[in-house]
């Protein structure tokens, strides 16, 4: 493959995610949305984009911000992880996910803010 293909081949592919996201901003089966980022929470990346879609649907559902907070941690974005935790502990306070991702989000390590 020479070096114009690979252009080619990477702009498809940016095509592609792109078309994916304009479909799933059109999505209001929530289940669906939730499912499809379960299969694709591996890839944060891309598993994010359907829990986004589920908090725009119903901004309290619990375990779209707990695993849109997930994939941010397993991305390194700890800010937007730190975010998504602070929603989750108003939504539920006292849930054990919630526990489980304040513990790996406010790690000793971390400079986020410990007002949570």
């Amino acid at each position: 493959m020479n070096k114009n293909e690979f252009h080619n081949l990477i702009e498809g592919i940016e095509e592609g995610i792109n078309k994916l996201y304009v479909e799933v901003n059109a999505i209001d089966d929530v289940e669906l949305l939730l499912d499809l980022g379960d299969e694709f929470a591996d890839k944060p990346e891309y598993g994010v984009r359907f829990y986004d879609r589920v908090i725009a649907v119903d901004p309290t559902n619990l375990r779209a911000v707990l695993s849109a907070g997930a994939c941010y941690l397993l991305a390194g974005n700890d800010l937007d992880a730190y975010y998504m935790l602070r929603r989750a502990r108003e939504i539920d306070p006292t849930h054990e996910d919630v526990k489980r991702l304040a513990a790996s989000v406010l790690s000793p390590t971390s400079r986020l803010p410990r007002d949570i």
